[in-house]
């Protein structure tokens, strides 16, 4: 839980710094830039002797910013501040489920496969609406 408790504060202190505009919808790429970077950051460090005990904490920021981006996607198009793009919204939840999707088939666990699928079935009925 305070692995959380600490990724949240550095996004809040991101959109603090104006790194992040949470109202814009873009920050959603940042973020998800940020998980992509670290998952592939901490896969390569896998097996470094020196540098292996930051594998860890990385695979935690890279797994928990996808879920951020979306709850905050599905919260920004449930109140309808979709700015830019309509397809932004979507475009971010089909890219966090991808993320778990390519996590799963990596490691091969069922449960990325389940948030992703989730996700997908979460996003296509809003959409839709």
């Amino acid at each position: 839980m305070e692995r959380i408790a600490a990724i949240a504060v550095g996004i809040i202190w991101l959109a603090h710094c104006d790194v992040v505009a949470i109202g814009a919808g873009v920050s959603q790429f940042f973020v998800l830039a940020i998980a992509i970077g670290t998952l592939t950051f901490g896969e390569r460090l896998r097996g470094h002797l020196r540098f292996g005990v930051f594998v860890r904490p990385l695979k935690t920021i890279s797994l928990v910013l996808p879920a951020l981006v979306t709850v905050s996607a599905l919260a920004r198009e449930l109140m309808g501040l979709s700015f830019v793009w309509s397809g932004f919204n979507t475009l971010a939840l089909f890219s966090a489920a991808g993320i778990y999707f390519h996590h799963g088939m990596v490691t091969k666990q069922r449960g990325y496969h389940v948030a992703a699928g989730a996700i997908v079935n979460v996003t296509l009925p809003v959409k839709l609406k």
